[in-house]
């Protein structure tokens, strides 16, 4: 029972000499379900890190726009009513309108998108505001319910307010981004982890001093050794949640791991055998090289 899939796995990883006695028990369905469920796992205190964001800072975003909301426009906007949660502009009032830079206050979105042809800044209509990052997609939204951008009284409190409300209004969006973005990291290092370990140790296969003959033997011992330590990662990214020292924390012991394997094994079957049993190894033992 305890030779079956996964289990054998579980009981694997935790022991140096299995890591690489144990080079042939997987099949290939088998490995590449473990090679995807090592990388979900390390996702899975990123994944509540950032479940848990309640807020964003759109000056990180688009800050060559947001350097346009000066005094006059703060002054301004506060000069407006509102009603159900809009702004009542009746004419158009900017307060920077430069060959590149344009801030201030139109009634509809088309006149605010004319303005921002060709310029970076931020308009607000009546409905909504749109923001424009020289190169960079536009960027617009209606006001949230409980908007509350003519009671700002500077330019750091305008900027959290409308990061606020852009956060609420593409919460998903931002979130589903952050996970790809990370899942992404995680994957591409995964990858460059394991299978460029198991390439190295695959070139073993060219000595009669170790018993790996294949790629395929090399990357189960890689996936073997990496297991115990992805889950230790996963421990520090709960205290962390710094994907960084997830994967500091999983190369560094990943390394040692296979460096323990190596100590008791040698990589080679006749030299584990005496190991397991305990026997001495005579210094002219010929066991390294096959006949």
């Amino acid at each position: 029972m305890t030779d079956i899939f996964p289990i054998n796995y579980f009981k694997t990883i935790i022991s140096p000499i299995k890591t690489f006695l144990n080079r042939k028990y997987l099949k290939i369905w088998q490995m590449i379900l473990l090679f995807f469920f090592l990388t979900a796992v390390m996702m899975l205190p990123i994944s509540i890190s950032i479940g848990q964001i309640d807020q964003i800072n759109l000056q990180d975003f688009v800050p060559l726009a947001m350097e346009t909301v000066d005094d006059a426009f703060i002054q301004q906007l506060q000069n407006f009513s509102t009603e159900n949660h809009q702004l009542q502009i009746d004419e158009e009032q900017l307060t920077t309108d430069t060959s590149d830079r344009v801030a201030g206050f139109v009634a509809d979105q088309t006149r605010a998108n004319e303005l921002l042809t060709d310029k970076g800044g931020i308009i607000l209509t009546n409905e909504g505001f749109v923001i424009q990052e020289p190169e960079n997609p536009t960027l617009s939204m209606e006001y949230v319910e409980d908007s509350k951008l003519t009671t700002v009284t500077d330019q750091q409190s305008f900027m959290s307010e409308l990061s606020r409300q852009w956060f609420e209004g593409n919460r998903f969006g931002i979130i589903l981004t952050n996970l790809i973005n990370v899942w992404i990291l995680m994957f591409l290092s995964f990858i460059f982890l394991v299978v460029g370990s198991s390439l190295f140790l695959s070139l073993m296969r060219f000595s009669n001093s170790f018993d790996i003959n294949t790629f395929r033997e090399a990357f189960t011992i890689c996936l073997n050794a990496i297991g115990l330590p992805t889950f230790i990662a996963v421990i520090v990214g709960l205290f962390t949640a710094d994907p960084t020292a997830m994967l500091m924390a999983q190369g560094l012991l990943f390394v040692l791991m296979l460096l323990w394997s190596y100590w008791k094994t040698h990589f080679n079957d006749i030299y584990t055998e005496h190991s397991i049993n305990g026997t001495e190894i005579e210094e002219d033992d010929d066991f390294l090289i096959e006949e």
